[in-house]
C-alpha cells in the first residue's frame, strides 16, 4: 500500500481475539505503509464460518456473512464482493465481527459439552437412555419448528447429541482463546470453564463406561473404525478418536486402526503403537472388541455378519452412538453411550 495511491481495504479473515483488528493488525498496517487506517486505507474484519467437509456449500450459501468495518466507506467497498450473496449480511464494528465468531464457536462447544453431562447422568442412572430423552427434547418447537404442518429440523440439532466430545482445529483452541481472554480482562468465565472441563474428561469417562461392561481393554486385541474428528474430513488434530485410541493404548490395549480416508495420516499420531489395517474387516480381525472412534455412514453399509465372523470376541463399543438404528448381527453385543446399564 504504500505505492499505491488509490484506497485500499485490507481484511481479516482468520479467528482473532477482540481488539486484534484494530490493533496489532492496525499499528502494523500504519507502519508497514506510512498511511492511516480510516482515511488513508480501510480495515474490515470478515469471520468465516465454514465447517470441514462442507466448505463449498456453506461458501456458496452463507447464512449470513458478517462484515465488521472500521467505518462505513471501508464496508461499501468491501460489501460489493458479496453483492450477489442473497443474505443477512450485518455490518458492525471490528470487535463486534471479532466476538461473533467466537461466540458462535462457544455456543455450540456448549452444545456438546451440555448434551455429554446429560449422558454420563443417564450412564449413572439404570435404564435411562440420553438420546431417548433428547429425541423428546429436539420436538420442542424453538429447536424444531413446524412450517406449514411439516417439522424442520435444524443442523443445530446435530450438537445436542452424545459423544465421546468436540475437537477438531476450531472448537478446543477457540474456546481456550476465549477463556484465556477473559483471564487477561478479570473476567471468571465459569460457564466455559465447565464447558472445556466436562469435553477434557468425557474420553475417559466413555471408556470407563465400556470396560465396566466388557472387562478392561489391558491384554484386549482391539479394532478402532475412524479416527477423525468427524467424518467427511481427514482432519485428525484434536479429534476425540484418536485420544480415545491413545487412552485405550495406555490401558494396555493392542490396536488395529481403520479410517476411510486417513489411515496413513495416522502414521504421525501414532507412529509403531498401532497397526494399520487396509479395511474394516482387516481392522477388526481376532479383535475382542470393536470400537467406532468417528460416525462415518461407511459403518452402516458394512456387513456385520462378516464383522462378527472375523472378530474373537463380540463387543462392539460405538463411541458415537452412529449405529444406533441399525440391526448388528444377533451375536453382536452392542454398547452404546448415553445409556445406564
Amino acid at each position: 500500500m504504500r505505492d499505491k495511491a488509490a484506497y485500499t481495504v485490507v481484511a481479516v479473515k482468520s479467528t482473532v481475539i477482540p481488539g486484534t483488528t484494530d490493533g496489532v493488525v492496525l499499528h502494523a498496517l500504519e507502519r508497514a505503509s506510512g498511511k492511516k487506517a480510516g482515511p488513508d486505507f480501510g480495515l474490515c474484519m470478515n469471520p468465516e464460518f465454514l465447517r470441514e467437509g462442507s466448505a463449498v456449500e456453506d461458501f456458496t450459501k452463507p447464512d449470513r456473512i458478517v462484515i465488521g468495518a472500521i467505518d462505513p466507506r471501508a464496508a461499501e467497498v468491501f460489501g460489493r464482493i458479496y453483492a450477489k450473496f442473497d443474505c443477512p449480511k450485518p455490518v458492525i464494528s471490528l470487535r463486534n465481527a471479532e466476538f461473533c465468531k467466537y461466540a458462535s464457536n462457544a455456543l455450540l462447544a456448549t452444545l456438546i459439552s451440555f448434551s455429554n453431562e446429560m449422558a454420563a447422568l443417564c450412564e449413572a442412572t439404570p435404564g435411562a437412555d440420553v438420546e431417548v430423552a433428547l429425541d423428546c427434547v429436539h420436538l420442542d418447537r424453538r429447536l424444531s419448528p413446524v412450517i406449514d404442518g411439516q417439522r424442520v429440523k435444524p443442523g443445530i440439532l446435530s450438537y445436542i447429541r452424545p459423544s465421546s466430545g468436540y475437537g477438531g482445529s476450531c472448537f478446543p483452541k477457540d474456546v481456550a482463546a476465549l477463556r484465556a481472554f477473559a483471564r487477561d480482562r478479570g473476567v471468571d468465565a465459569e460457564l466455559l470453564n465447565a464447558v472445556s472441563a466436562v469435553n477434557d474428561r468425557r474420553t475417559a469417562a466413555v471408556l470407563d463406561l465400556a470396560e465396566a461392561r466388557i472387562g478392561a481393554f489391558k491384554g484386549k486385541r482391539v479394532g478402532v473404525l475412524g479416527l477423525t474428528f468427524k467424518s467427511g474430513t481427514d482432519d485428525l488434530r484434536h479429534s476425540p478418536a484418536v485420544t480415545l485410541t491413545e487412552q485405550i493404548i495406555d490401558r494396555g490395549g493392542h490396536v488395529t486402526v481403520y479410517d476411510p480416508i486417513a489411515t496413513e495420516i495416522a502414521r504421525n499420531a501414532f507412529g509403531d503403537k498401532v497397526r494399520y489395517a487396509a479395511g474394516a474387516l482387516d481392522a477388526v480381525n481376532g479383535a475382542d472388541v470393536t470400537v467406532i472412534g468417528t460416525a462415518w455412514p461407511e459403518w452402516s453399509a458394512l456387513n456385520w455378519a462378516a464383522v462378527k465372523s472375523a472378530m474373537r470376541g463380540n463387543f462392539v463399543f460405538d463411541a458415537r452412538n452412529s449405529l444406533r438404528a441399525l440391526s448388528l448381527d444377533p451375536g453382536l453385543v452392542r454398547i452404546q453411550i448415553g445409556a445406564g446399564a
